[in-house]
């Protein structure tokens, strides 16, 4: 969040608002009625969740109130991202991607072009989206089009994660097992590597717990547990 805090969702159906310093949980926040998959934080600071219940939901920073409940997809809600404009980002088990107005809430656009399950999403420094699906590629979108730009191959399997370097490269994780450092112009693979960036390394698991990694060793420093 954007005073610090950690928020994480779980298919326990919860969001757990933690403490940034001594990682203890003091907000359980109870809504979705099957598995929250995903999150983002607002341009104002309200927190965006996806569920396997085919919703989105919107919840206020201060009181952590459902404000909105976003009705569109037709399968799981696996993803989600912020645009620089702040309008949201959504992507499904129902091949789609979706956009959202920030203010009005209301579907701007449906992108189709996956084959299969859209499970990750992820915004460049230029504004463009993109996307990670199960049919093993990466898309990339134009921001004002939403037209695809480029079809990126290479993983042999699911894409599951993405991210964007601080130069502006693109991470992705795979099912295959690697991950994938893909140019942000040429959008060739550079290298396959682990980029750690930041102080620590915050993952979930299956076993139910949130783990804080050392960025320089990778101890771990602190095992939340919470979720059931």
């Amino acid at each position: 969040m954007q005073d610090g805090k950690i928020v994480s969702g779980s298919s326990d159906k919860t969001i757990k608002i933690w403490n940034k310093d001594t990682f203890e949980c003091f907000k359980t926040i109870n809504g979705q009625i099957f598995y929250v998959n995903c999150l983002a934080i607002m341009q104002d600071g309200n927190i965006v969740s996806g569920s396997s219940d085919k919703t989105i939901k919107i919840w206020n920073k201060d009181t952590f109130e459902c404000i909105m409940t976003i009705k569109g997809h037709t399968y799981h809600v696996t993803s989600l991202a912020i645009m620089q404009n702040g309008n949201i980002v959504s992507g499904s088990s129902d091949k789609t991607i979706k956009i959202w107005d920030k203010d009005t809430f209301e579907c701007l656009k449906t992108i189709n072009g996956h084959n299969f399950y859209v499970n990750c999403l992820a915004i460049m420094q230029n504004g463009n989206i993109i996307s990670g699906s199960w049919d093993k590629t990466i898309k990339i979108w134009d921001k004002d089009t939403f037209e695809c730009l480029k079809t990126i191959n290479g993983h042999n399997f699911y894409v599951n994660c993405l991210a964007i370097m601080q130069n502006g490269n693109i991470v992705s994780g795979s099912w295959d097992k690697t991950i994938k450092i893909w140019d942000k112009d040429t959008f060739e693979c550079k290298r396959q590597l682990m980029v750690i960036i930041h102080m620590f390394i915050v993952s979930g698991s299956w076993d139910n717990t949130i783990k804080i990694w050392d960025k320089d060793t990778f101890e771990c420093l602190k095992t939340i547990n919470g979720h059931n």
